[in-house]
């Protein structure tokens, strides 16, 4: 059985979810936080986000035309782009968590 690039690329991003599951897990107690509407406006934008880039029913205008070849370069071009994405994205709390130093997107204060 061959497995496409799209396989590799979901695992990538598997591994991506796995690592945040395990970072809400292991986190500290936060003793401040932000506003519930300011979080739920932060919630609100990414689904939003995430249906229109990948519910092939909100194809509106451009959104719904590939701009790329589908060629097999442009598949594994874009595997190496998701890998170096999402290494450049972890990296920060790997190097925080060694140096104690936080990295967060929301600013908090923990015990």
């Amino acid at each position: 059985m061959r497995l496409d690039v799209q396989h590799y690329i979901n695992t990538v991003w598997l591994l991506v979810a796995i690592y945040w599951v395990v970072g809400i897990v292991r986190a500290k107690p936060t003793v401040k936080r932000e506003s519930t509407l300011s979080s739920a406006l932060h919630v609100a934008m990414s689904c939003a986000a995430v249906l229109l880039v990948w519910n092939p029913a909100t194809g509106i205008g451009f959104l719904g035309h590939r701009f790329v070849s589908a060629a097999g370069w442009v598949q594994w071009l874009g595997l190496a782009v998701t890998i170096c994405g999402c290494a450049f994205a972890i990296w920060p709390g790997l190097v925080s968590d060694r140096t104690g130093a936080p990295w967060s997107r929301l600013s908090r204060i923990t015990n």
